[in-house]
């Protein structure tokens, strides 16, 4: 199968992306291209397949703001495991998504569903 092409002989991927990256969207107020969003989208969605079923249960991504991920943890005994395999979560993360997104992760004690 070939690959479509737009009339500039570009690939139809790439105008798709260049499209996308110029498409905003509101989050806090802020205009952000709607690729962050996506991609932020995706860190949450893929949380369990990154980090395994026994810490995804203890867990809850619960938003990135800037570069640092929120997730809420059940206990600080998890939060504390967690913040020792902090720097691999990271690498996991930014190398499942494709991007260097993720620079810190910030644990916070609450109930998680």
């Amino acid at each position: 199968m070939s690959r479509r092409r737009g009339s500039d002989g570009e690939h139809i991927g790439v105008i798709l992306k260049r499209l996308l990256q110029r498409i905003k969207v509101f989050d806090e107020g802020k205009s952000v291209p709607l690729t962050k969003k996506l991609s932020e989208s995706s860190v949450i969605q893929k949380w369990p397949e990154i980090v395994g079923r026994i810490i995804s249960s203890h867990t809850q991504p619960l938003r990135i703001k800037g570069r640092i991920l929120f997730v809420g943890v059940d206990s600080s005994i998890w939060a504390n495991e967690l913040s020792l395999l902090k720097m691999q979560i990271i690498s996991d993360l930014n190398k499942t998504i494709g991007q260097d997104m993720i620079g810190d992760i910030y644990f916070k004690v609450m109930n998680v569903g």
